[in-house]
């Protein structure tokens, strides 16, 4: 029986690079999963911050949808600025979660985020 759906072409990301982003998405887990958990048992339980879950959802969804973009724009690290990128925002999380500064915990995810993209893929 012939095939309805025609063949569709790869996602952008081979099987190796999924690999190679293992370590990072498992690090990134480990790092803000007390966050999430503690956003999840805490202040997305009230009716002001319910949507945040969505707003999570939507953005691991849209970054998903580019992910043949990512992977195909070349690949030139940039060790300093991504190393200092990544410094700073561990920083900040250390700080938000040693002191129970939610804005800073949270906010800590764009520059950690942006540092290691610098840093893996420039």
């Amino acid at each position: 029986m012939a095939s309805v759906l025609p063949s569709s072409k790869s996602s952008g990301l081979a099987s190796g690079e999924l690999l190679r982003w293992a370590p990072v998405a498992l690090g990134l887990a480990l790092l803000y999963g007390p966050t999430y958990w503690d956003l999840a048992h805490g202040l997305w339980n009230t009716e002001e911050q319910a949507h945040g879950p969505i707003v999570a959802a939507v953005a691991l969804f849209l970054i998903w949808q580019n992910r043949a973009a990512l992977a195909a724009a070349g690949a030139r690290p940039r060790d300093v600025a991504g190393g200092a990128l990544l410094g700073f925002g561990l920083l900040l999380y250390v700080l938000g979660r040693s002191q129970d500064i939610l804005l800073f915990e949270i906010g800590s995810q764009i520059p950690v985020l942006a540092g290691t993209l610098l840093v893996a893929a420039g």
